[in-house]
């Protein structure tokens, strides 16, 4: 159904000044706007300045192209993987073949953070996004312990070298495409990890393969966490970690809640 223009001019003035602000603080419009608009959070500005290198780090385009080049090769094998009816076996056998490739670049390279993202990417197409939590009520194995803390290692080295040192800092299309993915990779992780907290019969500290890593942390604390990282991924350019963010965003979800009751109230006659 078309809107008449009455309709269309308040939508259009709706959109360019954010809600109706009449008798209230600045501070509670800023509070309401980042309700109803993530958008304009505070840290909205991100500043792709495209005379930057593409590795601040890696100054050196012949060594970058390189690097670049031995991660496209364990990326192709990955892909071929995911199209390909190979056994399982063979399959983990590829994928650990491929994510030591990138192993090598981060000894070699330190402080190449795209080198980190893209092991995150592998641990998890192997293992799966539940590798933080004891699914089966049993305790992990030392060697899956070890891969929870190698994914949440590599995820929060990547977003520490990529992000820059300072919030205003300008930064090239490269670190925000590996900040918008890492952010992402990381926000997932935590979303499947505060399900399956939240499905458990066991408390945290016990359902967790990692709780030293997460000391005193429950389902909404990964929630909440989820929901940052989100955000984050989605300000650096990720529209599926933009549309996460909305949708995990607690204020967002408490004031849906609420509006729903009202309306369900409306139409009950206030019941």
């Amino acid at each position: 159904m078309s809107q008449t223009p009455k309709n269309q001019e308040f939508n259009d003035q709706a959109t360019a000044t954010g809600p109706v602000d009449r008798n209230l603080t600045q501070n509670d419009s800023t509070v309401l706007s980042q309700i109803f608009d993530p958008e304009s959070a505070p840290t909205a500005g991100i500043r792709i300045d495209n005379s930057l290198p593409e590795d601040p780090f890696i100054l050196d385009p012949v060594e970058l192209q390189f690097l670049k080049s031995q991660e496209l090769r364990a990326i192709k094998v990955i892909e071929e993987l995911a199209a390909s009816s190979s056994s399982k076996e063979s399959r983990e056998k590829a994928i650990d073949a491929a994510a030591q490739t990138i192993a090598t670049l981060t000894t070699t390279h330190p402080r190449y953070a795209s080198a980190y993202n893209n092991r995150a990417q592998m641990l998890r197409f192997r293992y799966g996004d539940n590798v933080l939590v004891n699914v089966f009520d049993a305790p992990k194995d030392e060697m899956l312990r070890g891969v929870a803390e190698a994914l949440l290692h590599d995820l929060d080295t990547a977003i520490a070298i990529a992000t820059p040192s300072s919030p205003t800092g300008s930064i090239s299309k490269t670190q925000a495409r590996i900040l918008a993915q890492a952010h992402t990779q990381r926000g997932a992780l935590f979303r499947a990890t505060a399900k399956a907290l939240a499905s458990s019969p066991l408390k945290p500290s016990e359902a967790l393969a990692t709780p030293y890593l997460f000391p005193g942390w429950n389902t909404e604390r990964f929630e909440e966490a989820s929901s940052r990282d989100f955000f984050l991924g989605g300000r650096y350019g990720n529209e599926i970690a933009r549309a996460m963010a909305v949708h995990t965003n607690p204020c967002a979800k408490l004031c849906g809640t609420i509006v729903q009751e009202a309306i369900r109230r409306e139409f009950m006659g206030g019941a």
